[in-house]
């Protein structure tokens, strides 16, 4: 039988390369490990639909609509193309999302979008085309778009109850590529007569087929430096729906020579090796008067320690120490925060409560517990997870960004900025104890 399916083209599509349409695992990857976390891209995307579907919700100041919009169609279209190129079926009732009492304990406990009980890509991506074309979801995200520029609605009927399910679709289609992110490949159910040739490595001339590249080759070695590419091409994009506009990079790349390292007594003093502790506390203290303070930022002062290259290097330095600690969690030591828990956390009292002798000279620790002092290894932690990696990454690069700046931190971080700036200093304090452990002698106050 003659095959009619038409080949998919870069042409077809609003944005997709012919590299990603022929592995949709280079933008897979690179969208979840470089750009965003899931739970940060469904908020994302929550926001974006409520404010395209009722304009007086929207924030027609923020930048990043346009940009936004494109990611979510990118999206919308290397779904696509694993829709077409595994011959995913269509479904007659495409909003029946909960199968069994499993689907809904999952959904509402665990955040998990399953089909009896299973993760199954294949069925939400079924039904987010089952619902509508890909041209009909094209014209939703225009109208979206073009709805949110809007002071107020003329036509509160046009998504109507429709709205509820634009939104669900897209959220699930995020997850669903998210998932195919985890396990680094796509699982595809085939007739039972159908036998799969467990080849390591597509070592012949000839080519795969669509299918193949996807589950066989995975991300593949020979995409590594397309990605590369991909990337810097990505970065370099505007979103055409709104103006032309400068996106600074979000995140600071850090240089080979200060990347993360596995943790050791050793990696500690060498950072302590780089500035001692009083350096090092006076350089978090400095630094946070600078974001949360109007017309005051790290260069002011003419001195040379506060140029801007001085604090891109602290950054840069806190950033890697940060990551080191973080490489050493494990589940035992991960406590699970509730979506309130942030509203309850308190500003330390800044009092002497530890003294110490080292080097020839006495040091006082303001925010250390003396019960900490037992296990500082696990007292880190413990600081460290009010905030996810990924939060603390974000936090870090606003304080980057507005030390830098004239204006004081306003970002969403703003209300823990003190609580951030003693939980830095804390850490520093009992990362000092860890790594001068057998040198330091605890002074007992009388």
């Amino acid at each position: 039988m003659k095959n009619t399916q038409k080949k998919l083209k870069a042409k077809h599509f609003r944005y997709l390369s012919k590299d990603i349409i022929k592995n949709p695992m280079i933008y897979i990857r690179n969208f979840y490990r470089y750009k965003t976390d899931i739970t940060n891209w469904r908020n994302h995307i929550n926001l974006f639909v409520q404010a395209g579907g009722y304009p007086e919700m929207a924030n027609t100041r923020h930048a990043e609509n346009g940009f936004q919009c494109k990611q979510m169609i990118e999206q919308i279209e290397v779904a696509y193309v694993i829709f077409k190129q595994c011959r995913i079926p269509k479904q007659a009732y495409p909003l029946q999302f909960v199968a069994q009492r499993e689907d809904y304990s999952n959904y509402i406990l665990h955040t998990e979008y399953t089909r009896n009980g299973k993760r199954d890509v294949q069925d939400i991506i079924s039904k987010f085309f089952s619902y509508q074309s890909l041209d009909k979801w094209y014209r939703t995200m225009d109208e979206l778009m073009t709805n949110m520029s809007k002071r107020e609605s003329d036509n509160y009927d046009k998504f109507g109850d429709k709205i509820l399910a634009i939104k669900e679709l897209l959220i699930r289609l995020a997850f669903a590529l998210h998932y195919i992110y985890e396990d680094e490949h796509l699982l595809v159910l085939v007739p039972p007569y159908v036998k799969a040739d467990p080849t390591p490595a597509h070592d012949t001339t000839d080519p795969l087929s669509k299918l193949g590249e996807l589950v066989h080759v995975g991300i593949g070695e020979q995409y590594e430096e397309k990605e590369k590419t991909l990337d810097k091409d990505q970065e370099q994009q505007l979103p055409l729906s709104c103006p032309s506009k400068f996106h600074p990079k979000k995140r600071v790349t850090v240089p080979p020579w200060l990347a993360p390292q596995p943790y050791s007594t050793e990696a500690l003093r060498a950072f302590f090796d780089k500035d001692d502790l009083l350096g090092w506390r006076d350089n978090i203290r400095n630094w946070y008067q600078a974001i949360i303070a109007q017309e005051q930022y790290w260069s002011t002062n003419r001195d040379k320690r506060f140029s801007g290259a001085n604090l891109l290097y602290l950054y840069s330095c806190i950033h890697s120490f940060l990551e080191m600690f973080f490489d050493e969690l494990t589940d035992d030591h991960i406590v699970q925060q509730d979506s309130k828990s942030k509203d309850t956390l308190a500003i330390f009292q800044e009092t002497p409560s530890i003294h110490i002798h080292h080097k020839n000279g006495n040091i006082v620790f303001y925010y250390i517990d003396s019960t900490e002092i037992e296990n500082p290894f696990n007292a880190i932690l413990n600081s460290l997870q009010p905030f996810s990696n990924y939060e603390w990454e974000e936090i870090l690069y606003a304080w980057l960004e507005y030390g830098l700046s004239h204006n004081g931190y306003s970002g969403k971080y703003h209300e823990y900025s003190t609580f951030i700036y003693q939980s830095l200093t804390k850490i520093i304090e009992l990362s000092y104890i860890l790594a001068f452990a057998d040198e330091i002698e605890f002074i007992i106050a009388e």
